[in-house]
């Protein structure tokens, strides 16, 4: 995937060699030992046909005129790194990328999040090994983002910094009432001497932090925030080109992104990585 362009880039299979009819009709064939069914009383055979170039021979001598030429009808195509002994399985996907197997997604819960598979088996799918390496770049760019910008709650969960920063600030908060409120003995209802007022104050304050980067039930519409965003980001843009035509200027100088809405993009960034967090 280029991101950048918005599209696919594609990859060659190594040492692919595409096999077609007149390939496999230079050698020797019967088309004697064939014959032609019938739609009415045909049935697919359960194990491969048995001399299958003589059935390709008397289909290549039954064909009508301005037909495509045999050079250009596509038989096979096979490649090394298609051969079954070459074929990776689940643990060697995760190697591929790095994972631990636990971390690799289960192919019965999780199969559209794994790259396509190759053959599937008895024992499960395998992949090429190209094929794993191109999955494994991708799974890598798409969760290193949310790596980089994760922080560890007082519970102990990874969770997007923006939300760490919130629940903080907000136990900060309801830290501080609590303490006010012990001092002057209004504190009876939230048991005293059962929690400490920092596991009190971080437990009330972690749902009002998931709220407000929610972006379902929250308090702060985040769709229409990024919908804000990339209007004021594009307006930014659209405002240089326009100054560059009025003084008919050959190249366009683009011009930094307003303070208030880099502040607003980052605010944005740390804390839309992912849907609803779970503390515990």
């Amino acid at each position: 995937m280029d991101r950048a362009y918005e599209g696919y880039d594609a990859r060659p299979v190594e040492d692919a060699v595409t096999v077609t009819a007149a390939a496999l009709l230079a050698h020797p064939a019967d088309p004697g030992n064939a014959r032609i069914a019938k739609i009415a009383d045909f049935t697919a055979p359960k194990e491969p046909l048995p001399h299958w170039r003589d059935h390709l021979a008397l289909w290549a001598a039954s064909r009508r005129s301005g037909s495509l030429p045999l050079d250009r009808c596509v038989i096979d195509l096979r490649a090394p790194e298609l051969q079954s002994d070459r074929l990776v399985d689940r643990t060697g996907l995760a190697r591929i990328a790095g994972l631990a197997l636990d971390d690799l997604p289960h192919p019965k819960y999780g199969r559209r999040s794994l790259p396509v598979p190759q053959i599937e088996t008895t024992e499960g799918p395998r992949w090429s090994e190209p094929v794993a390496r191109d999955w494994a770049e991708e799974h890598g760019r798409a969760h290193k983002l949310q790596t980089l910008l994760s922080g560890t709650t007082t519970f102990g969960t990874e969770q997007p910094l923006g939300l760490v920063a919130d629940h903080n600030r907000l136990t900060k908060i309801i830290g501080d009432s609590l303490e006010d409120a012990d001092s002057r003995n209004q504190k009876r209802s939230l048991g005293r001497g059962k929690t400490k007022p920092e596991q009190s104050a971080a437990q009330l304050a972690w749902w009002p932090a998931v709220a407000l980067s929610d972006n379902t039930n929250g308090f702060i519409p985040v769709a229409a925030l990024r919908t804000t965003l990339v209007e004021a980001v594009v307006g930014g843009l659209a405002e240089d080109v326009e100054r560059a035509a009025k003084t008919d200027k050959a190249t366009v100088s683009l011009g930094d992104i307003r303070r208030d809405v880099v502040k607003l993009l980052d605010w944005y960034v740390l804390r839309e990585l992912g849907g609803t967090p779970v503390p515990w």
